[in-house]
């Protein structure tokens, strides 16, 4: 059972769950040596009295560039310059306008090019925000070629500690590999105090990995790509926890935030180490950049990034469960994944048709892997059946949480969602259950899919 408390929690007593920060090690699960280069984590109270040390510990220049957005800045980013000033720092601060009233500003190459024509390149790179902020960041200091660190303000989305960033370049979302930062601070009220949306999306990108992973997994069988299996299980014991009491989320119980956002660290710190996102990243992710990208293109508003992810989620999980279920025959592959429509694409077409290309050679290649024998079908089978999650349980959690699990909590129609099951597969090569639900005629029914997306339990 979770314990409640009221986030007064001391820097010298705060343990994050992991004991790798900052090491290399040699894997035992795949052999492979491991690297984080996250060196440390504070989530209490006073952690901003750690962050002058923490950035002379990175660098030893006394500048930088703090990035914040109008409401990052009120809630920390004052607070941090101070602290900053105070260790005899010299702090750029951008402040990142909204694009247009009621929005808020977005990871894309337009958004870079802005903030390089404000501020003369720093030694480093400090974000105080989330994940479009935590973005932005890390691609700056890429292209700066310069560490950062974040002080985070919402258990958003899993990305704080990862290497990989996830802009919009010419329209398409793309995945960039960077680097992670050296720390993550985080006050556990500010967590706590989040807009609830952004603690919902948090949970729905943290509930993504039980999809996700199964993706990886089926990759390597298929593909023989790279596999770890400590990189998925490094949130087991967070994700048996906070799953079984959702509804404390929705109350913002302190140490339920605080436990979430210390897994989507840890998930950050999965994807870093298997130098890929492919642990906490496949299909139901690939629904959501494509909403994103289709709602960009037409000038209209989208939701956040992990709720949608959330509802991506539960389709990932009802068509593995109709793929793997136990009455279902498995054949040679019978089918093929929908052919690229530039009409759906529209203005994106031709940025997305190179990709949509890799994934149609991706996917003959998976016909004939899967048809060469029996025996990789009947791995990919006896490995994957019993690890599937129940889409029952994944709508539940989200539910309980107060989370999106309909199509109208992102405020999308049936009509325009069924569209994008028939094309999400189209902006990434990587293979995913959405491809096999295609190749062995499984398909992805949008009647079924609807069914489970209506508010009620289906």
């Amino acid at each position: 059972m979770l314990t409640r408390d009221d986030g007064s929690m001391a820097s010298s007593t705060y343990h994050f769950p992991f004991d790798g920060l900052g090491t290399s090690f040699r894997c035992s699960a795949c052999g492979e040596y491991h690297t984080v280069h996250l060196r440390y984590v504070d989530c209490s109270s006073d952690c901003l009295q750690s962050l002058p040390r923490q950035v002379a510990l990175c660098v030893r220049d006394r500048e930088l560039v703090l990035l914040a957005d109008t409401r990052t800045y009120d809630i920390v980013g004052r607070e941090a310059i101070r602290a900053l000033d105070g260790g005899g720092y010299k702090t750029h601060c951008v402040i990142l306008p909204d694009p247009s009233p009621g929005g808020s500003p977005v990871c894309d190459d337009q958004t870079l090019a802005w903030i390089k024509g404000q501020v003369l390149k720093c030694p480093f790179v400090l974000a105080a925000g989330s994940g479009v902020l935590n973005d932005l960041a890390k691609w700056l200091a890429l292209d700066w070629n310069v560490p950062y660190g974040v002080v985070a303000t919402a258990p958003s989305m899993n990305g704080y500690a990862s290497d990989n960033i996830a802009p919009t370049v010419k329209g398409v979302k793309t995945l960039i590999t960077g680097r992670g930062p050296l720390f993550v601070l985080a006050r556990p009220k500010d967590l706590a105090n989040a807009p609830a949306p952004m603690i919902a999306a948090g949970l729905g990108d943290f509930i993504a990995k039980s999809v996700s992973a199964l993706d990886w997994r089926m990759n390597h069988i298929v593909f023989n790509e790279f596999y770890c299996a400590y990189c998925v299980e490094l949130i087991q014991h967070v994700e048996d926890r906070l799953l079984a009491h959702p509804e404390m989320l929705k109350q913002r119980e302190v140490s339920a935030v605080r436990m979430l956002f210390e897994g989507l660290l840890l998930a950050g710190i999965g994807m870093s180490m298997a130098g890929t996102s492919a642990p906490a990243s496949g299909g139901e992710h690939l629904i959501s950049h494509t909403l994103d990208m289709k709602a960009l293109a037409d000038g209209r508003p989208h939701d956040l990034h992990g709720r949608q992810v959330g509802v991506g989620t539960i389709v990932a999980a009802v068509l593995y469960d109709q793929v793997f279920s136990e009455g279902t025959p498995w054949p040679d592959p019978c089918g093929t994944i929908p052919a690229f429509s530039p009409i759906y694409w529209g203005t994106l077409a031709e940025a997305v048709r190179p990709y949509a290309e890799k994934k149609r050679r991706k996917a003959e290649r998976a016909v004939a892997r899967l048809t060469e024998g029996r025996e990789r079908r009947q791995n990919l089978r006896d490995t994957l059946t019993p690890l599937r999650r129940d889409p029952y349980a994944i709508k539940a959690v989200l539910k309980d949480a107060g989370a999106a699990h309909t199509l109208d909590d992102i405020g999308v129609d049936h009509e325009a969602f069924n569209a994008v099951l028939l094309h999400a597969h189209e902006i990434r090569e990587r293979f995913t259950i959405i491809d096999l639900a295609w190749l062995t005629g499984v398909g992805v029914n949008p009647a079924v899919i609807n069914a489970w997306l209506r508010s009620e339990m289906p």
